[in-house]
């Protein structure tokens, strides 16, 4: 918990220094909604609104197209000149933490499941790809086995 204590106080004085100074600094962090073998506890889960002075913006990091616009709309605030913004992406850990943590005695496997199957983010723009005809399922294929 001390360590937890640390890291988090270190972030703010960051954000707290990016925003008095101004600086074009994107800081971006990953919320996969559970904190080891609890559910996260805090007086307000909005992490995005946490750096009090410093913009924020709240992504599902779940959707590849919505982090690139949200990236995107980030970067062009910093060179800009409008100073520092964090961007929360929400998105969802289908393992555990680490190899001690399998992941399922905080959860289901149904819910993981059920997670997976309706925002995939692979799946999710693969479908998007092939309803907007951007590609077909052949080019596909091609693509996805010349992956390392």
């Amino acid at each position: 918990m001390v360590l937890l204590t640390r890291v988090r106080s270190l972030r703010h004085i960051i954000w707290h220094l990016c925003g008095s100074c101004r600086a074009s600094s994107f800081v971006r962090i990953t919320n996969t909604a559970w904190v080891l073998l609890w559910r996260r506890a805090a007086a307000s889960t909005d992490y995005y609104k946490r750096g009090d002075f410093i913009p924020g913006l709240r992504v599902d990091g779940m959707d590849i197209l919505c982090v690139r616009e949200a990236t995107k709309f980030a970067a062009e605030h910093c060179r800009s000149g409008k100073g520092p913004i964090l961007m929360e992406l929400q998105t969802y850990r289908y393992h555990g933490h680490s190899m001690s943590d399998p992941g399922i005695s905080y959860r289901t496997r149904e819910e993981i499941q059920e997670v997976r199957s309706k925002s995939d983010p692979i799946s999710m723009l693969k479908d998007r790809m092939l309803s907007n005809n951007m590609a077909s399922v052949e080019e596909l294929k091609v693509r996805l086995h010349k992956l390392p």
